[in-house]
């Protein structure tokens, strides 16, 4: 799988953005070989993020052009910039029932081995996330150059809060030789999400 995940920055009125998203894109996206999902966040400060999942890095690059015209068109008035975009392959992915009401992604950069960190995550991590309440997603993914992102989802902010403080430990006991730095760290309030 695939995943691109796009930051807007400086724009106005979130809802407006995720209706308008939810309206018009998102039916075309889903319409697009290849489709997972599609999640819009509200980042705060101004800024909203999506998160598009696709089958392979063809179709979703195929998908973002299709859709490229149709998001100016529907954002000019409320994007006043073009976006951040990180794209990478999706090295595992777990997904909970039900929808997530908080999102978190953190980027590591500098890790010494992608492939490696996944499986810890998976070995170490992921039984303890799954265990915790309001658990709904986690997602590793290769951005390349030493750069990996996980995306974590849960019912809401609290939610995620206690796991980051209960995961914490885990992390500085089974990955710290492989992420030689803290992530950037990105949270948001999620707007919608649409699954294929």
């Amino acid at each position: 799988m695939f995943v691109a995940i796009r930051i807007y920055r400086d724009t106005t009125d979130p809802a407006e953005i995720d209706r308008r998203i939810v309206g018009a894109l998102v039916p075309v996206m889903r319409r697009m070989p290849g489709f997972r999902s599609y999640t819009t966040a509200d980042l705060g400060g101004g800024s909203v993020m999506s998160v598009s999942l696709f089958d392979s890095r063809a179709e979703a690059e195929t998908a973002t052009a299709e859709a490229r015209g149709l998001v100016q068109t529907l954002l000019t008035d409320l994007v006043p910039k073009a976006p951040e975009v990180r794209l990478g392959e999706v090295m595992s992915s777990t997904r909970g029932e039900g929808a997530p009401g908080s999102i978190a992604i953190r980027t590591y950069r500098d890790c010494a081995d992608a492939q490696a960190l996944d499986r810890r995550i998976a070995a170490q991590l992921m039984p303890a996330l799954r265990a915790m309440a309001g658990f709904r997603g986690y997602t590793t993914v290769d951005l390349g150059g030493g750069t990996v992102a996980s995306i974590s989802t849960f019912d809401t902010a609290a939610h995620a809060d206690a796991a980051n403080v209960q995961v914490r430990p885990l992390v500085a006991a089974h990955l710290a030789d492989l992420i030689k730095t803290a992530p950037d760290v990105l949270v948001g309030r999620v707007l919608s999400e649409t699954r294929a």
